[in-house]
């Protein structure tokens, strides 16, 4: 006989060999950093929404952001609200007394403050701050490691 191919049980051998040499080798990606910093975004984006839409239409109150620990809500006007949900081992902390915050019609925020975004599990976080006269909006890009849950802003 003239065998000049290889057969499927062949075939699937080797590359069941190969995938499991691969998964032993390359180590476990963490996403965790990545998820992190995608919801610094999102929310330095929507606060630039609001304090965007407070300057253009000259209203501020009305226009705000209210936290809580897994979450933060949106509310823009009469319009509904829309609520931003964070991953179970992540929540949001700030230094707000009253868990909201708002731009004024020429942009300053309502107060200054710093929310940080929390992972519970690897305990990195960071920092967003919102500087008081001119209401800059500033996310670290560095993520920090380490915090003392004894320390959560209230």
């Amino acid at each position: 006989m003239n065998n000049k191919g290889i057969t499927i049980v062949e075939l699937i051998l080797v590359l069941s060999i190969f995938l499991v040499i691969i998964g032993i080798i390359l180590p476990r990606i963490d996403i965790s950093d990545y998820i992190l910093k995608s919801y610094g975004r999102k929310l330095v984006s929507d606060l630039n929404y609001i304090k965007i839409n407070s300057m253009s239409n000259g209203i501020g109150a009305s226009n705000r952001i209210i936290f809580n620990e897994k979450r933060y809500n949106i509310k823009v006007g009469n319009k509904p609200s829309k609520n931003i949900y964070l991953k179970s081992n992540y929540k949001i902390s700030q230094n707000i007394s009253s868990n909201r915050i708002y731009f004024n019609p020429n942009g300053s925020p309502s107060q200054a403050c710093t929310i940080t975004i929390f992972n519970n599990d690897n305990e990195r976080y960071i920092e967003i701050t919102i500087t008081p006269a001119t209401g800059r909006i500033h996310m670290y890009d560095k993520i920090r490691q380490g915090y003392n849950e004894n320390l959560k802003y209230e």
